[in-house]
């Protein structure tokens, strides 16, 4: 992982379940680029869990490709730790797939992940779990 130190990395699977949301058209003008904004709320549900409430903004660039771009607020736990932080989701849509990597925002992190970093890297096939790989320091 690309800034945090091996040795201090931790690793926690979770399960990712959309519960709800909504995606808009921002313009649609015929021949351009279509801006659209989604509101989600996402479950997390595995070692880190709680909810997370996505803010996103998609600019479709043809019929199957898309770039994403958001911030997400995880309000929640892993273990004993509880607090909130926010994710930056930078990504792509291509083919019908959804990839992003969703690192935590440097001082994002309330409670015992005030020191938190992390990633996690992210693809949607079109199924409603998602199972990924949370790799985190709080040091």
């Amino acid at each position: 992982m690309g800034s945090l130190s091996v040795a201090s990395l931790q690793r926690v699977c979770t399960t990712i379940r959309p519960r709800g949301g909504h995606e808009e058209a921002v313009t649609e003008i015929p021949g351009a680029a279509q801006l659209t904004h989604g509101s989600y709320v996402l479950a997390y549900q595995g070692l880190l869990h709680g909810e997370g409430i996505l803010e996103e903004v998609r600019c479709y660039c043809g019929k199957d490709m898309a770039l994403v771009y958001g911030f997400e607020r995880v309000s929640g736990g892993i273990g004993d730790m509880r607090g909130s932080f926010v994710l930056e989701h930078v990504g792509h849509l291509q083919g019908g797939v959804l990839r992003s990597r969703r690192s935590v925002v440097p001082g994002s992190g309330t409670g015992s992940f005030a020191r938190l970093r992390g990633e996690i890297d992210f693809a949607d096939t079109g199924g409603m779990e998602y199972p990924v790989l949370f790799e985190y320091s709080l040091s």
